[in-house]
């Protein structure tokens, strides 16, 4: 008897085949808003207190940069040395807010379009501590964990942002943490990375590093791939 074509390793090998771009049920920036665990009276207190907060309390240790910037635009340097933002500056910096970002990554696939309603997930945290599966306990998280992390991630289609996962308790001079901790990440994943400082002039320092890799500083202000973990985005 002739072997009939197309038996079971076929159809396994077709199941377990990767999807195509179009074939795929879900791509990057899927048009969200329909989740909404807050009343509309919920989230109209959130906004006033954000509000209130800017207003009455507002930032303390700002730089000499970001308060001249502030105060330039309607921001109010107090005598106690808060930086605080009435109503009305908050409200003209929302509306000229850029609302079509771009989240540039190393490899130009991973580039993210924040606009509208578009959703997109990321890592995030700073823990300091780790499961390892090899031994089974908790243990403090090391420079290499971070690294595996990110290259984790780079590899996992629904994670679209890598932002440091986990503290080097490993490094403990903060500058060199802060440095390694951006290298880290960036070296594990092509994707747009949020890292973070612990003092102002480290990242002047970690953006020499950055302008090196992505070669040199016009080309890293074209495309720059690493940002602060936190971006706001104001809905149209």
């Amino acid at each position: 008897m002739t072997r009939r074509r197309g038996g079971r390793k076929a159809k396994v090998a077709i199941r377990s085949a990767p999807l195509s771009e179009k074939s795929k049920p879900v791509h990057p920036g899927e048009s969200g808003g329909q989740y909404k665990p807050l009343t509309d009276e919920g989230v109209g207190d959130i906004v006033e207190n954000s509000f209130r907060i800017l207003e009455e309390i507002g930032f303390n240790q700002a730089t000499p940069h970001c308060i001249e910037t502030c105060t330039a635009f309607g921001a109010v340097m107090s005598d106690d040395g808060r930086l605080r933002f009435p109503r009305e500056v908050v409200k003209k910096a929302i509306e000229i807010s850029n609302k079509d970002l771009i989240l540039y990554a190393q490899n130009p696939a991973n580039d993210l379009h924040v606009n509208g309603s578009r959703v997109y997930f990321a890592t995030a945290g700073a823990a300091v501590m780790i499961a390892d599966a090899e031994t089974k306990t908790y243990r403090e998280s090391m420079a290499q964990d971070l690294y595996d992390m990110s290259r984790i991630a780079d590899t996992c289609e629904h994670i679209h942002i890598f932002q440091r996962t986990c503290v080097l308790n490993d490094i403990k001079d903060n500058y060199a943490m802060d440095l390694n901790t951006t290298y880290n990440c960036v070296m594990g994943t092509t994707k747009h990375v949020g890292s973070s400082w612990t003092e102002a002039h480290h990242l002047e320092k970690t953006l020499r590093l950055l302008h090196l890799m992505a070669g040199g500083e016009e080309a890293w202000r074209m495309r720059p791939f690493v940002s602060h973990p936190i971006v706001l985005l104001y809905p149209q």
